[in-house]
């Protein structure tokens, strides 16, 4: 059973990993795999292979069959606690959204899978993640957002040698940057894409070779361009289709450029290749094209009552595909409003993973996570102060008197924390403040949208709060305070730059006596003083 079951497991890495690549093939694999799993009570894998199955059909036209399909496994991954099934569900719910038209939501499932991953994730599994937001992103319009998480994700696939998946990130920058008309962009990363793979002795795939294609036209390269759309249909011809309706948007868009040169017999020529395969597969949408690029070699043959007349059936078949496309995106938007329930599972399963289990407070995951977006408010103008929380001498109480106690003191201190945050809006900015445990004893405070003195006077009302507070019902005799260190994000920090700097001031407040706030390396005060107006103000001990 075992053997089997890894066996099975094995044949669904795979199917995972090329997934643009033999489609037909991949999809009947899939249903054995899902077959076999079932047969072995292997519902996790029976899964996996119907998330496989969605994606094909993704492939192939069928996005209402995908869509039921990757929904059942959403759910299925949110009741089971499934973690990286569910996140590999959002990754295909975002491109079923994507294909019936629907940016927002395919946006909302790309950033709902991409922040399922965890510490463990394979780089290479983070990086089609990433493509997959990067192009959710751009088809939303937000090309400049699109291209940081393009860079993030070929810079993943550097780190570990992947040039395939490097050529595959291009590829998937050169086609947003050329549908977001930027021709000159699209044209830098596809010949980054084409420099890459000659290098690497990689061949170009049909759908690459085809975005290289388009590149090409949008610099006005067409002779280029149409060596381009000839190997990829050599290709097809020795080695098979990658998607059904490939070869045929190939042909057309060749024809294109055999009548714009004036080719009208080779234009013809490959019209037709391209009306036999249209048939064959049943393609709609390509017959609906093949009218379009019909009438224009008519018209450039001279030939204006015939292009009038097929552009007025043009016209007519496009009316009634609209109508169509409407329909079938109706049918699976309704498939895919089932998902409601499953997200639900699946934003209690991000908190959970986010926070700490014994305090209840966001855990270092989530301060992962969340600086870099509070870092960004900085580049925006928007004030930020970092803070460090460090209770003092919190080994006597460990020590003293049992670890148990020591976490129950934990938790009271995360409460005393959590208490002295601001809870007025108007104070805290657009990204909310927070407490986080990083770890032990040691905790973060972030206050973002706060400037250097309000700042710091929270942070001083917080040490305050520990020290005054009861603690004889946990510790008895002995008492506790906290040392903070605090510092103001500046442009150009990182994380790991604000936190050392906090670290750095939170060693001040331990070495000048404990019970006090530091901020950018000033020198403590007592408690009793009055407020500075210096940007950095540090607090002393009772």
């Amino acid at each position: 059973m075992n053997g089997q079951r890894a066996a099975l497991s094995t044949v669904l890495d795979e199917l995972e990993f090329h997934r643009a690549v033999g489609v037909e093939a991949r999809l009947a694999r899939a249903i054995e795999v899902e077959r076999d799993a079932l047969a072995d009570k292997a519902p996790d894998l029976q899964m996996r292979a119907r998330l496989v199955e969605a994606d094909m059909r993704l492939r192939t036209g069928q996005a209402t069959e995908a869509a039921h399909l990757a929904t059942e496994v959403n759910r299925w991954a949110s009741e089971h606690g499934q973690a990286s099934l569910l996140a590999r569900s959002h990754l295909i719910l975002s491109s079923i959204f994507e294909s019936v038209g629907d940016p927002a939501s395919s946006l909302d499932h790309a950033l709902r899978g991409l922040e399922l991953l965890d510490d463990d994730t394979p780089v290479r599994t983070r990086g089609i993640f990433l493509i997959r937001l990067a192009d959710a992103l751009a088809v939303g319009g937000s090309l400049g957002a699109a291209r940081e998480r393009y860079r993030e994700a070929e810079q993943l696939f550097v780190t570990i040698g992947d040039v395939e998946r490097q050529v595959s990130v291009l590829n998937n920058l050169a086609y947003a940057e050329y549908e977001g008309g930027d021709p000159r962009r699209a044209w830098d990363a596809a010949e980054g894409m084409r420099r890459l793979a000659e290098t690497d002795g990689l061949d170009l795939a049909p759908p690459l070779l085809d975005t290289l294609a388009r590149a090409y036209i949008g610099i006005g390269d067409d002779e280029r361009a149409k060596v381009a759309l000839e190997s990829a249909l050599e290709i097809m011809a020795r080695l098979g289709d990658v998607e059904a309706d490939t070869p045929a948007e190939i042909m057309l868009t060749l024809a294109e450029l055999h009548c714009r040169g004036g080719q009208l017999d080779a234009a013809q020529a490959t019209l037709e290749r391209c009306r036999l395969v249209s048939t064959e597969r049943s393609l709609g949408s390509t017959d609906v094209d093949i009218l379009r690029v019909q009438a224009e070699i008519q018209a450039a043959a001279g030939h204006f009552a015939e292009a009038y007349e097929t552009y007025r059936a043009f016209h007519t078949e496009s009316m009634k595909l609209s109508s169509a496309r409407r329909e079938a995106s109706a049918r699976t938007r309704q498939a895919l409003f089932e998902t409601a329930e499953a997200r639900h599972e699946a934003q209690r399963f991000w908190r959970q993973a986010r926070t700490d289990a014994l305090t209840g407070l966001p855990n270092r995951r989530f301060v992962d996570e969340e600086m870099p977006r509070v870092m960004n408010d900085v580049v925006g103008g928007t004030a930020v102060v970092v803070a460090i929380v460090d209770a003092d001498h919190f080994k006597r109480v460990n020590d003293t008197l049992s670890h148990g106690v020591g976490d129950r003191v934990i938790c009271e201190l995360a409460k005393v924390l959590q208490a002295a945050l601001p809870v007025d809006p108007l104070l805290t900015g657009e990204r909310a403040s927070f407490v986080a445990r990083l770890g032990g004893e040691e905790f973060l405070v972030a206050l973002p949208g706060l400037d250097p003195v309000p700042a710091t006077e929270i942070l001083m009302g917080m040490r305050a709060a520990v020290a005054s507070h009861e603690w004889g019902p946990l510790i008895g005799r002995l008492s506790l305070t906290v040392s903070i260190g605090a510092t103001v994000a500046l442009l150009g920090d990182s994380q790991s730059t604000i936190l050392a700097r906090a670290d750095r001031n939170l060693y001040v407040a331990k070495a000048a006596g404990r019970n006090r706030v530091v901020a950018d390396e000033r020198p403590a005060r007592p408690p009793e003083a009055a407020p500075s107006l210096a940007p950095a103000v540090a607090g002393a001990a009772r």
